[in-house]
């Protein structure tokens, strides 16, 4: 049920077909080779080229992460496999009824892709260092895995340093007696991470330069700004109804865990509690951030939910609770698609009417905020910080000013101080600046 509830939300999310979001944009943009933001994963801008390759359109941009998003729900799936038969698939049932999540999964972002990636990279850890022999050399797997993730999203960095802390604190004995496979998928995944270190160098003239351009770029407003915020948001609407208690109950249930599971139950506690508090530290707040410890607390929230529940009245209507998330997030899927689109609607009218004024000259466009503008109206851009500072209209170029939402401009100040004339064109939010005649 969970993964036809998830894969039917996919195609009514790519038949709903709103606008790309400023991310998504971005990453389209790169893959065209009109935008340079070097923080942004190689990994996705690779996907997003496969979009470009098929047409460009913004359906097919979403296509290929839309395809890959069910591959959540199967190792989330493995993974509570490991605490008992119905922990995974319950997981599941559980992110499939988030809408936080499933919103997501249409769209060209990186958070469902490496949250898969981590999430497999767990499974294999468990498996091995849960052996009473030791691990085996099939540990070196997490080596591709964890470099998977971090190509996708570089945020990811202090995710896997998170679970190579978690992993040695919990089995440090299985470790400690046979360290080989440890120190081999360690070593392979320091030389798959060889390519992004010399990138980084060229770009930044720093090896680890992309990664501090990341923090300083995440809209972080002081050290702790994003912890604050999961921990004091409402959860219900932040995190998502369903899978709020769910979440509760696996927090509480760390206290007592399952004793079969116990080593299980604490490496994904730390894990997660872990990544909220890395990722909290120093970056702004965001759900998507969070799609890996909501998956293990899910898992974990489930174990408790199985082990505290005994009848078989209970565990029915549990069930029939599970269905009822799953079926109702394909009913709304749509209209809350279209009401967090709703407002980028003026935006992109007002980037195409500059698309059409521009008729394929060459053109720059003035705003506040620019990878969507860029994309819609197909023209390169200039940031402004919301003031009227001067501008200089180079000539051989048309240029525009756009208002985003949340983020308008003054076309008439900008004009002004740039000694041209802001004509307004159809589209409201619009207009072009055209300079005055000496």
């Amino acid at each position: 049920m969970a993964l036809f509830s998830w894969i039917a939300c996919v195609v009514l999310g790519l038949i709903a077909g709103g606008p790309l979001t400023s991310d998504e944009a971005a990453y389209a943009l790169i893959a065209r080779g009109m935008g340079q933001w070097e923080y942004r994963p190689v990994g996705l801008v690779a996907v997003a080229r496969i979009g470009v390759a098929f047409g460009g359109s913004d359906l097919a941009l979403r296509v290929p992460c839309a395809l890959a998003s069910p591959l959540l729900l199967v190792v989330v799936a493995a993974l509570g496999k490991r605490l008992g038969p119905w922990i995974g698939p319950g997981a599941a049932a559980v992110l499939a009824g988030t809408h936080t999540i499933v919103l997501r999964a249409p769209e060209l972002l990186n958070d469902i892709p490496s949250t898969t990636c981590l999430v497999a990279a767990l499974v294999v850890i468990i498996d091995e260092l849960e052996r009473s022999g030791g691990p085996r050399y099939r540990l070196v797997a997490v080596a591709p895995l964890f470099a998977a993730a971090f190509y996708l999203r570089y945020g990811t960095a202090p995710i896997i340093a998170v679970t190579a802390i978690a992993a040695i604190a919990v089995w440090h004995r299985a470790l400690w007696a046979r360290p080989g496979p440890a120190l081999v998928a360690a070593g392979a995944l320091g030389a798959l991470l060889v390519p992004f270190l010399i990138y980084s160098q060229r770009t930044t003239g720093s090896l680890g330069g992309i990664l501090a351009i990341s923090v300083e770029v995440s809209g972080r407003r002081y050290l702790g700004d994003g912890l604050w915020i999961y921990l004091v948001s409402n959860p219900f609407t932040f995190y998502g109804l369903p899978i709020t208690p769910v979440m509760l109950a696996g927090l509480a249930g760390l206290a007592r865990p399952r004793p079969s599971g116990r080593r299980i139950a604490g490496f994904l506690g730390l894990v997660a509690v872990g990544h909220v508090i890395a990722v909290g530290m120093i970056s702004h707040a965001s759900t998507r951030y969070l799609f890996l410890p909501m998956a293990l607390l899910a898992i974990l929230g489930v174990d408790v939910l199985e082990r505290c529940v005994r009848s078989r009245v209970a565990r029915r209507a549990g069930s029939i609770a599970a269905v009822l998330a799953c079926a109702t997030m394909i009913v709304t899927i749509v209209p809350l698609a279209r009401k967090r689109d709703r407002g980028l609607a003026a935006m992109v009218a007002a980037a195409r009417a500059i698309r059409d004024d521009a008729h394929g000259a060459p053109c720059v466009v003035v705003a506040r905020a620019t990878p969507q503008v860029m994309w819609y109206s197909r023209c390169e851009a200039v940031k402004i910080d919301g003031t009227s500072e001067p501008l200089i209209l180079t000539a051989g170029w048309r240029w525009y000013a756009a208002s985003t939402p949340r983020r308008p401009v003054d076309a008439g100040a900008i004009a002004a101080s740039s000694g041209a004339d802001a004509i307004e064109l159809p589209a409201a939010g619009a207009w072009r600046l055209d300079p005055r005649r000496r």
